[in-house]
This record gives C-alpha cells, structure tokens and sequence, in this order.
C-alpha cells in the first residue's frame, strides 16, 4: 500500500513538474515575443526618424533647386528685358538724336519774308523833302526790323501834315507844278511790291462852297531799272472823286522808283507798301 502511495505521489509531482515547466516555458517565450516586439517597434520608429530628415533633407534639396532654377529662369528673363529695354532706350536716343540733328534737316529756301509799311499816319510823323531820304529809310527799317533799305533819293516828295483831311497824313509824291520820283535801294533783291496809292485830293470850303480840289492828271509809274518794264497806275479821277487802287508786281530787283508823271495836277498818295523778299 506503502508503495502505491509513493508512486501515485511522484506520478503527481511529475505532471505538476511539467506543467510548472511548461508555464515557465511560455512565459519566457512570451516575454521573448514582447522583447522582440519591442526591438521591432524600436528599430521601426529609429528608421521612421532616420527616414524622416533624409526625405525632409531630399524635399528640401529638390524646393532648393527648383527655386534656384526659377529665379535664376526670372534673372535671365529679367536680364533679357532689362537688355531689350536699354537696347530699345539706345536705339530711341540714337533715332532722336536723328531727329534733332541740325545736319540731315532741309532748310526752306523758298520761303518768303513780307514787309508791310504803312505810310498813311505813319507813326514817324511827317517830315520835309529835305530830311525824307534818312527818316523815311530809318522808318522803313524800324517797321520791317531789318536792314532793308540801304538808301533812298527823292525829288519833290514829303509826308504831308493834314493831307488829305484834317489831322491826317500821308506820303505824297509831285508837288503843284512839278513831277516828283522816289527811289529806292534794297541791300537784298525784292521779288514782289504790292502798291497802295491814290489821287491827290485835299478838299476845302470857301463861302460856303466845298471843293473838291481832286489832281485831274494824277498817275503813278512804277520802274526798277532799264530792262525791267514800266508800270502805270492810273488815278485820274471820277466826276471828281478821287480813286483808291492797290498793283501788285514782280520785279525781283534792288532797286525800285516811284514817280509821278505829270507837272501840273499830276501827284500821288502812297499810304501803303508791301516788300516780298
């Protein structure tokens, strides 16, 4: 019986012995499992990091160079259009300079230069025969602001005080019995005259009676020199009203005479002329 119990006792410790093994066992296998799970999760998250900078690094090189690439594309495209800028600014400047340049510009020779002189209440006043040749020349030049006239000789002319009216006068040429001629010399050739003239009247009252006292015979030649033709103007009057008449003429000369034609009731007002140069 002894013996028995000594067996069914060590039969017991034997399986209690095994299973004691066998959870010893699986505990050190399931703490192997978790120490290797572990190691995983560890080396898992140490790649993850490691990974993590190399892709931030690989990002951060590629957003480098492509924005290297982009301003060194907008410096270039920049460069091309500051260079296009100044070349069109070098080709404007060399263009105006083109322009303004003095040289290569056609001067207009035809274009021609007219002097009005009035000599109806000229503003030089009046003046004798004898001091007509160098008032009448300053005069003339003082108007047209130039030296146009270099010289000038009459005979028998004046600009006259109240002629034809009261408070008027005018340049006249001839006097009461005689002819008269003005000439004049131009320091430059004159291609045209326009001539305002007309006859001499100076009309007055006496017993209640008014008087025309209009020259029948008044008429104005115009001449440069000898190979040049003559002028006439005619002014006699009608039903003794005097007439008033402007000619214009080409001469292309320096010199130009006015003269009246008649000795006897022959003289002429000139109030305006005009020198086309």
């Amino acid at each position: 019986m002894k013996s028995i119990k000594l067996l069914l006792l060590l039969g017991l410790l034997t399986v209690t012995g095994c299973e004691t093994e066998d959870a010893q066992t699986s505990s050190t296998n399931n703490e192997a499992t978790s120490d290797i799970v572990v190691e995983r999760d560890e080396t898992e998250s140490s790649n993850n990091e490691a990974t993590t900078p190399d892709n931030n690094n690989e990002n951060s090189s590629e957003n480098t160079s492509n924005s290297n690439e982009e301003n060194t594309d907008t410096n270039n495209e920049n460069s091309k259009n500051e260079n296009t800028e100044n070349s069109n600014t070098e080709e404007n400047n060399e263009n105006n300079g083109e322009n303004t340049s003095t040289e290569d510009q056609p001067i207009n020779t035809d274009e021609e230069l007219s002097y009005k002189i009035n000599l109806y209440n000229p503003t030089c006043g009046t003046f004798s025969k004898e001091v007509l040749d160098t008032r009448l020349k300053e005069y003339i030049n003082e108007e047209a602001k130039t030296d146009l006239v270099s010289s000038i000789k009459n005979s028998n002319c004046q600009i006259g005080a109240n002629f034809p009216t009261k408070g008027n006068n005018v340049l006249i040429v001839g006097s009461s019995s005689s002819a008269g001629s003005l000439a004049f010399t131009f320091t430059k050739s004159v291609k045209k005259v326009s001539i305002t003239a007309q006859t001499y009247h100076k009309p007055y009252t006496n017993q209640g009676v008014d008087y025309p006292n209009v020259d029948a015979n008044s008429e104005l030649e115009i001449t440069t020199d000898g190979a040049s033709p003559v002028f006439r103007m005619d002014l006699k009057p009608t039903e003794d009203s005097p007439i008033e008449k402007t000619m214009n003429i080409e001469i292309t000369n320096t010199t130009l005479t006015l003269s009246s034609v008649t000795d006897s009731k022959g003289r002429v007002f000139i109030k305006e002329i005009t020198f086309v140069l």
